[in-house]
């Protein structure tokens, strides 16, 4: 006779072989997009920076640096969406508040947004008190507003709600019925074709987005929100996309 803790074994068994499974493909995947997402790059700094070396007029060399500038500037963002979910030590949940935390995390990030002359929408968020891990929480949140930063013309919304609800099939096992903070990030402009709202699934590193540094930060935003006991979800929108996050409120 089965006993019915070798069930329970068995099951935890099969979780721990499925979390190792989606991590290892997802580090094969992300290993290979890096190279392309800062290959790239270097290579057209290379080629500026030769150009540069020949401008013929102060207008010419200048805009060959600015050229150069914002893409030293993908570079880092590319380097920064990684650091987070790399870092070994391990990570600790502590008393937060989130909508503090997000507004940290725009006023970091709206140096970039305006280098790139999209607009960071955040009204005043909610109070939302919770006991998580706070730079994992806002490095999601960081990766997800720097995608819509890389992919949009116009606007990038951030909503941050508090919700009871339940995981959807595609978290069954993953993720717990109870509280979560709902952050909502909508992404607004013509940098998103139409052939790509029909791609807003999981694995995110894929052809029809037209940025592969989007596309690493909805990567390494999964895996963290996966990690501690969330999901996340997307959807086309009007103009655009919205990705819905949820994130346990304790941990």
């Amino acid at each position: 006779m089965t006993h019915p803790k070798d069930g329970e074994r068995q099951t935890a068994q099969d979780l721990s072989e499925v979390l190792h499974l989606e991590r290892s493909t997802m580090l094969r995947i992300v290993a290979s997009s890096f190279a392309h997402a800062v290959g790239t790059p270097i290579q057209v700094i290379s080629g500026r920076a030769t150009m540069a070396n020949d401008a013929a007029s102060p207008e010419e060399l200048r805009q060959q640096t600015d050229i150069i500038r914002r893409k030293c500037d993908e570079l880092a963002r590319t380097v920064q969406s990684l650091v987070g979910y790399a870092r070994e030590q391990v990570p600790t949940a502590e008393p937060s508040e989130l909508g503090d935390v997000l507004l940290g995390v725009v006023r970091d990030i709206e140096p970039t947004a305006d280098a790139a002359s999209v607009e960071i929408r955040l009204g005043d968020p909610p109070p939302v008190p919770a006991e998580i891990v706070k730079a994992s929480f806002a490095q999601a949140v960081r990766c997800l507003v720097l995608g819509g930063i890389d992919m949009c013309r116009e606007v990038v919304g951030v909503a941050l709600t508090e919700e009871q609800c339940s995981p959807p099939p595609t978290a069954a096992g993953l993720a717990q019925p109870g509280r979560f903070a709902h952050v909502e990030i909508v992404w607004r402009g013509v940098g998103l074709e139409a052939k790509t709202h029909a791609e807003l699934r999981e694995p995110w590193l894929h052809e029809p987005f037209a940025s592969r540094s989007a596309a690493l930060s909805l990567a390494v935003a999964s895996g963290l929100v996966r990690e501690n006991g969330g999901w996340l979800s997307a959807a086309p929108s009007a103009g655009g996309a919205t990705f819905d996050m949820f994130w346990p409120l304790t941990r």
